[in-house]
């Protein structure tokens, strides 16, 4: 044996020690390669409207037709968005409700086009109307046809978040301001899915994983 230092050196436990660290970093590389390509394979890419740019200090509101954000277009006769000190109206983040009883809400791509919609976060309008609005969507069909889906809010003032099923390959989609009233934020739009080629260099990334495994497995 070898003295180094104060410590007795054996060049057999090195060896071990570095075969052993090697074999640790290519199972680390190995699990960074499956992991990257289940993000590309996995992640759902979306649109969402989160209305940002709306967000102001003071205790009014904000007055509005139109609003356009991430190439689409939101109508009506006219909305509102309360701002950060209208803590009745204001329930975390800004966002818009149609400001007249009966008014329907029109949304649609800027420029003409499809989109599918996949979910949007809906809420009492205020603290001085009863919660547990009822909010029915319209989704008209590209070529014909429409989808429609309802949705009842619970009795709690904050936000709560409601999926849509069937909603794809829209031209437009419209909702109405019913009492006891509602508003809205985070519409989510054009969310993808994995598609195949994606999905194979995620299998073949698994199968690679494996072959490691059973390989770690026979040497050891």
């Amino acid at each position: 044996m070898l003295c180094k230092g104060w410590q007795f050196y054996n060049p057999n436990i090195d060896l071990y020690e570095m075969t052993t660290k090697m074999k640790m970093k290519t199972a680390v590389k190995a699990l960074i390669f499956v992991s990257t390509l289940s993000a590309v394979a996995m992640s759902a890419s979306a649109t969402t409207i989160s209305f940002d740019s709306l967000e102001q200090v003071g205790g009014g509101f904000q007055s509005l037709t139109s609003y356009n954000e991430n190439g689409f277009n939101l109508s009506a006769d006219q909305f509102a968005s309360a701002q950060q000190g209208n803590t009745a109206w204001y329930f975390g983040s800004a966002s818009l409700f149609n400001n007249y009883s009966g008014g329907i809400t029109t949304l649609s791509k800027i420029g003409g086009g499809t989109f599918d919609f996949s979910a949007i976060d809906l809420a009492p309008v205020s603290t001085m109307y009863s919660p547990g609005a009822t909010v029915s969507f319209v989704g008209n069909v590209h070529g014909g046809g429409s989808v429609n889906t309802s949705f009842t809010l619970n009795n709690t003032y904050a936000f709560q978040t409601f999926l849509l099923s069937g909603f794809n390959n829209l031209d437009s989609v419209t909702w109405r301001q019913d009492s006891p009233y509602s508003q809205f934020d985070n519409v989510v739009l054009d969310r993808s899915v994995p598609e195949p080629a994606s999905l194979a260099l995620f299998g073949i990334g698994l199968v690679g994983l494996n072959a490691f495994r059973r390989k770690k497995a026979n040497a050891a």
